[in-house]
């Protein structure tokens, strides 16, 4: 077992990691895994990439009719995406290499 695994695991805490190669499914996979694990609430950090963006507002929209709350917050930016601009009075670009993370709340 990896070693986060393992830590949360002796604080009976679990831990899944999952990968989806195809991206269009990755909404319906969330909510798929939600439902599997009776989750009430869905925690991610906000991406600002496009495709990232398109993501997290499919999650919201399937999430909504099965009462699932979703939270995505601001990133760990200092400056949130848009609000500084060139001179142009375009928004600087954001790019980033990791996958933000996905917290599911499992009643118990």
């Amino acid at each position: 077992m990896p070693l986060p695994q393992l830590a949360l695991s002796e604080l009976h805490i679990p831990l899944l990691v999952q990968t989806w190669t195809s991206r269009k499914t990755i909404p319906a996979k969330i909510i798929e895994h939600s439902e599997t694990y009776e989750a009430t609430s869905l925690f991610a950090n906000m991406d600002y990439e496009v495709d990232e963006l398109r993501r997290d507002i499919e999650v919201c929209k399937l999430a909504a009719p099965k009462n699932l709350q979703v939270n995505i917050p601001h990133n760990r930016a200092v400056i949130e995406p848009g609000v500084i601009l060139n001179k142009n009075q375009q928004a600087y670009g954001v790019r980033r290499f990791l996958c933000s993370p996905l917290l599911f709340v499992i009643p118990f």
